[in-house]
């Protein structure tokens, strides 16, 4: 994560939402008064050319090398290890908006983290499943897809079903979710040798019953005519399954690929508590290049002097459950910016 190339006089660093800046070489970066070879991330006073001067965040350091994506704000005085200060996150997205979250974290622990290589290997299944690290993953993954459907501006979301009854299920007749994990490979390969290449995110939701579905979200006008026959040829015929698609029908355009982001990624968090496979993907989706996390780290004493600093420059609405949510034990919240409802530019 860090970048620095101390061999050469002089370099250029990408900062400040990606302009490239001019910066001397690591050998010539200050730090800051008393700091020294534990010091976390550190504000940049000077080295940087005039169009940063006046923004509110600098680029970050981290015992004298520039750190990607971290900002940090005029005034910051970086507290000692164990004590935290909040950070505010914002992932970005090519088809517009953002998310942002503040949390508060320990910057000196984590600038520490950054220097060391934690070493990597094959994962071993021990059998067992530490029910806060199943919780933690099912979370990364519903983000992950939520990102992903927000990232490529999803507007239909198509479903794949096969038809089974009660006693396929009860007599092992029904898909499980390796079938259908091949199933679905087996139609995006057709697809692709159609249609060409195409973004989606495919997610299996289990039924009470136990048969699966498959919900994928799509951009763009879906051709039924070309999915299902090539569905029903996978499924054991015509009638043997279906696809079905529906135009998620909003005013706005970023709102829709919100709306199937949270439809869509509720299923996730479902599979990993209910399946909970060893090393098995849960979702799906195609190669996408989405825009880069950023993290600015504030001058605030808590996360709710932050949220109070971004009211000033947010527009943010309190009442909006699905836009803004501020989690119960006062650690952090999460906003949702959606260019066409929200009329406050990113302060960033």
């Amino acid at each position: 994560m860090l970048r620095s190339d101390t061999s050469t006089r002089e370099g250029f660093v990408q900062a400040n939402g990606g302009r490239l800046q001019h910066a001397p070489s690591g050998e010539a970066l200050a730090l800051a008064d008393g700091a020294g070879e534990a010091s976390p991330l550190i504000l940049i006073e000077e080295h940087l050319t005039d169009c940063l001067s006046d923004s509110r965040f600098r680029p970050a350091l981290s015992k004298g090398f520039l750190v990607d994506n971290w900002m940090v704000e005029r005034g910051y005085t970086a507290p000692p290890e164990g004590e935290k200060t909040p950070v505010l996150k914002v992932q970005s997205f090519n088809a517009g908006g953002y998310e942002a979250t503040v949390r508060m974290l320990d910057v000196a622990k984590i600038s520490r983290a950054m220097d060391r290589r934690s070493p990597k290997g094959k994962r071993e299944d021990s059998g067992y499943r530490d029910p806060d690290c199943v919780r933690k993953a099912g979370a990364r993954a519903k983000r992950r897809v939520r990102h992903l459907v927000k990232n490529m501006g999803a507007t239909n979301l198509v479903t794949l079903t096969r038809r089974e009854t009660a006693d396929d299920v009860v007599l092992g007749r029904s898909w499980g979710a390796d079938k259908w994990v091949a199933a679905w490979d087996r139609l995006r390969r057709n697809l692709l040798r159609l249609i060409g290449d195409f973004p989606y995110v495919a997610v299996l939701e289990q039924h009470e019953k136990g048969n699966f579905h498959l919900h994928i979200a799509w951009v763009g006008k879906v051709n039924l005519n070309v999915m299902r026959p090539l569905w029903w040829a996978i499924t054991g015929g015509r009638g043997q399954g279906n696809v079905h698609s529906q135009y998620i029908k909003v005013s706005r355009g970023c709102a829709r690929s919100s709306v199937i982001a949270r439809y869509i990624s509720k299923y996730v968090t479902k599979h990993f508590e209910e399946q909970g496979r060893f090393n098995k993907k849960r979702y799906w989706a195609s190669r996408q290049d989405m825009p880069a996390v950023r993290r600015y780290i504030m001058n605030c004493p808590d996360a709710i002097e932050a949220l109070k600093v971004q009211f000033k420059v947010m527009d943010i609405n309190l009442t909006d459950r699905h836009n803004f949510f501020l989690f119960p034990d006062g650690s952090g919240w999460w906003w949702n910016f959606i260019p066409e409802i929200h009329s406050s530019p990113p302060p960033f």
